[in-house]
């Protein structure tokens, strides 16, 4: 059993929904809390967030590794920057293959670049762990057809090939949901290497 207070301590919040999401790769392990807010200021509610802890198959020890909260590229300041937002719900989907971390905001109003907010457009940000196993940002994305309530992000998959070094890809598969206050409709995004997308109806 793991609590939000292994890792979290005194941060952890009623209401969080620690473990709304789990995935697994190797011994690492990434939940989600997608309600996880602030209460001090300034106040942000269901920004979400993500927990990493690591699993030691000989003793069955998890121990806490590092808190993950949503983060974008401020192209202004040329560094990585929070992108804490209310009711974005980072974490409300997890998914993880190698070093590789997928994080779903489906409510995030903002694009790649913290700019052009649209109302519950979605996003997917991506962290890679380094030789210590640390994860770090590494890129936000939204599609290139992003309209408000598309929920993009609402659900994450990553399907990852190292066989061969030349032709190493990463797949990423996140369904839009369009137009989710009066009757959903969608595509599926498929993204290779987190560049460039396409969509299937």
């Amino acid at each position: 059993q793991i609590l939000a207070e292994d890792g979290a301590g005194s941060d952890a919040h009623p209401n969080d929904l620690f473990g709304s999401s789990v995935s697994i790769s190797g011994n690492t392990i990434a939940i989600g809390a997608e309600r996880y807010g602030t209460t001090v200021c300034p106040t942000v509610y269901d920004a979400g967030r993500v927990y990493i802890y690591t699993f030691d198959e000989i003793t069955g020890a998890v121990t806490f590794q590092q808190v993950i909260d949503a983060q974008y590229y401020n192209p202004g300041l040329m560094s990585v920057v929070s992108d804490a937002e209310t009711h974005a719900f980072f974490g409300k989907t997890v998914d993880m293959a190698d070093d590789l971390l997928v994080v779903g905001a489906y409510k995030e109003d903002q694009d790649e670049f913290g700019a052009l907010p649209l109302d519950s457009a979605g996003a997917v940000y991506i962290y890679r762990a380094d030789i210590s196993g640390a994860y770090n940002f590494e890129k936000k994305i939204v599609p290139q057809d992003r309209e408000a309530r598309d929920w993009f992000g609402f659900s994450v998959a990553i399907y990852n090939n190292q066989g061969n070094s030349a032709h190493a890809f990463n797949k990423y598969e996140i369904p839009t949901f369009r137009n989710c206050y009066s009757g959903c409709t969608g595509s599926t995004h498929v993204l290779t290497n987190g560049t460039t997308a396409t969509t299937d109806d």
